[in-house]
């Protein structure tokens, strides 16, 4: 091959690499756009059991009927409605308390179960619904800390058999 082909094929290769369908950075058909970075870094939560719920003492009076009444503790444990007809209410009530630590001013949710279920040494049972949450709770700006209760409902009627109930419910809280 004599040199002038050499020098043809050479030439007519760079010009096929500089064509502007192969264009880059710098050439008059890129665009270019700036995206933003985010990277959002957060503490552990941990939660902590601070008192159970306790809905005191609930006598049955005669009054009390088949039909069942609900006996439900807001979330600071008062009753709501106060202590329901066909039933004597004694004894302090109290709303399950927690306390979330975290990132400084962040929110967070409390997930609570649907309901649970509370057993008598007998094995009778009550079911328990929570109050629901559905408001985000705020980390202070200053300690990282929440303390917050949780109250909700059951429901007797004249056919709950008597004991102490017992039961279980899992607190859960999260970053929103």
């Amino acid at each position: 091959m004599t040199n002038f082909k050499k020098l043809l094929l050479v030439a007519g290769a760079t010009t096929m690499f500089a064509s502007p369908a192969l264009a880059g950075p710098g050439s008059t058909t890129a665009a270019s756009a700036n995206a933003t970075l985010k990277a959002q870094i957060v503490e552990p939560l941990t939660l902590t059991k601070k008192q159970d719920l306790d809905f005191g003492t609930l006598v049955k009076t005669p009054a009390l009927t088949a039909t069942a009444v609900t006996v439900q503790l807001d979330n600071s444990g008062a009753l709501v409605g106060g202590c329901p007809t066909g039933l004597l209410c004694s004894g302090t009530t109290t709303e399950a308390r927690f306390e979330a630590f975290g990132t400084l001013g962040q929110n967070l949710y409390v997930y609570t179960p649907v309901s649970a279920v509370m057993t008598n040494a007998a094995g009778d049972t009550l079911t328990f619904t929570p109050n629901a949450r559905t408001a985000p709770l705020l980390l202070s700006a200053s300690t990282g800390l929440n303390n917050f209760g949780v109250g909700g409902s059951i429901a007797v009627s004249s056919a709950t058999k008597p004991g102490v109930y017992n039961g279980a419910m899992n607190v859960t809280v999260d970053y929103n």
